[in-house]
This record gives C-alpha cells, sequence and structure tokens, in this order.
C-alpha cells in the first residue's frame, strides 16, 4: 500500500501517468463504443511513451534500466486491466443481443434452443415439474393490416409486459416469433400450468390493448388469444416438449382460436 502511495508522490511517476491518462483519454474521446475501452489502453500505452521521453528531456538521469522496466510494467498493467475490463463487456453484451428480443424485452426463441435442454436436466436432477405453454394472439395479421405495423407492435409489448407481471419470478418469459409467446414455468405441474394458462387467456379477453392508429390517435383493442400448454414427462426432452406445446396451440387456433388447449388431452 506504501508503495503505491509513493508512486503518486514521485514528480517523475506523476508526470508518466499524466501523459499515459491523457493521452488515453484523448483516444477515448474519439472512439465509438465498441472500441473505446481498446483506443484507451493504447492511449495509455502511448502516453506512457511520451511520458518517459519527457522524464528524459527534462534532465531526469536518474532513471535507470530498472526505472524504465518499472513503467513498462505499470503501463501492461494498466492494458492488461483494461483489455479484459473490454473483453468481459463485449462477451456480456454479444450473449445479452443473442437472447434478448429488443421489442419486448424477453427471451427470444434462440433462448429456448440454447437452454431448454439445460432447464430440463436441472428440473430432473433436482426432481422438479416443469411445464411449458405457447400463447399465439388471434388475427394478428388483420391487427398489423389495418391498424398498421406501430399498432401491432404496440400490442405486442404491452402483451409481453402482461405476461411478464402475471407470472412467478422463477417462469422464464419468451417472444418466439410473430404473435406468439412462450412461457417456461418451473416447479409448476399440469394443474398449476392450466391455472396459469386460463389466467392469460382472460388477461387478454377481459382487458383490451392500448393501439397507436394510422392516424397517429390510441385506441383501446379488444385482442383474443389461443393457448397450448403441456407439462414434462418421462420420455420428454426439449424437442418433444416443443412439439407437444406447438400441437396443443395449433389445435386451439384450429378451433377457431381464445380457447386453451392441453396438449396432454387431445389425441
Amino acid at each position: 500500500m506504501l508503495a503505491s502511495y509513493q508512486l503518486f508522490l514521485d514528480p517523475t511517476n506523476t508526470l508518466w501517468l499524466t501523459n499515459a491518462g491523457v493521452a488515453g483519454i484523448i483516444l477515448f474521446s474519439f472512439a465509438e463504443q465498441g472500441s473505446a475501452l481498446l483506443l484507451l489502453c493504447v492511449g495509455i500505452l502511448i502516453g506512457s511513451t511520451l511520458g518517459f521521453c519527457n522524464l528524459k528531456f527534462l534532465g531526469h538521469e536518474d532513471i535507470t534500466h530498472d526505472n524504465a522496466n518499472h513503467y513498462v510494467s505499470y503501463t501492461y498493467l494498466f492494458v492488461t486491466i483494461m483489455a479484459t475490463w473490454e473483453l468481459a463487456c463485449k462477451i456480456k453484451d454479444s450473449t445479452s443481443l443473442t437472447v434478448i428480443n429488443k421489442l419486448t424485452g424477453l427471451y427470444n426463441k434462440r433462448y429456448v434452443e440454447l437452454f431448454l435442454t439445460d432447464i430440463i436436466e436441472e428440473a430432473r436432477k433436482h426432481d422438479k415439474a416443469l411445464s411449458i405453454l405457447a400463447l399465439s394472439v388471434d388475427d394478428f395479421d388483420h391487427i398489423t393490416t389495418s391498424l398498421g405495423e406501430n399498432a401491432g407492435s404496440m400490442v405486442l409489448q404491452e402483451l409481453g409486459n402482461r405476461i411478464r407481471h402475471s407470472v412467478w419470478h422463477r417462469d422464464i418469459c419468451i417472444y418466439y416469433d410473430e404473435a406468439k409467446f412462450v412461457v417456461v414455468m418451473n416447479d409448476t405441474n399440469d394443474l398449476e400450468v392450466k391455472t396459469v394458462a386460463e389466467r392469460l387467456h382472460e388477461l387478454v379477453n377481459i382487458y383490451p390493448l392500448t393501439v397507436c392508429n394510422t392516424n397517429g390517435s390510441y385506441s383501446q383493442h379488444e385482442c383474443t388469444a389461443s393457448i397450448g400448454f403441456t407439462t414434462l414427462l418421462a420420455h420428454d426432452n426439449a424437442e418433444s416438449l416443443l412439439v407437444k406445446m406447438n400441437k396443443g396451440l395449433r389445435i386451439a387456433q384450429s378451433r377457431g382460436g381464445n380457447v386453451v388447449v392441453d396438449a396432454e388431452q387431445v389425441e
């Protein structure tokens, strides 16, 4: 700790650090978001070299080979820390971008493809029930055709919010595609998922959704939804679970929509 404190008290070190910092900040200010930290690292490297040259120019002849090694070590320590930070941020951002739907803020279809198998294995490991449902807005194409794309987007956003706030925090809400949402429900058996499905069905039917009309005005639009659900059985894997879920949804839609169907109860 004392050595670190003395580093900043020494005028030669202060000049070196100042040059490194100023050069880093200058490059940082001109950088785009994706390369800002990388350019900051380059700036520190350039600045530290300039600082070292300035010290020599100002007559600091006491700067020995050992001193130079210390400066180089400090510089590369800073650069390594910054580069690691940038890499971690990029990994985090790229991961979130690949599994999050921007419109709704929910997970997307890719999340299901990547992690449903792991979720199933985790449920079996802890001997927990697992259920899944699919909800699709009926006649969604009519909404976008008659009221416009903005109205369709508003319907999806509001419906996504309603679903997210109507299930347990442990449940995973997904915007799957077009007008289809999926909810993966941990520790939820066949009776409980039916209750949730019926509640979501009522939530769509009873409360109109706010939409933006083609003329810019807002209005309440009544929607209905078809829902299919199923529960994980002993022989199921991720693929078969999704097949059953989609089967329940297709049957609900084939019955004219606006119904809830348990895929296990139909042939």
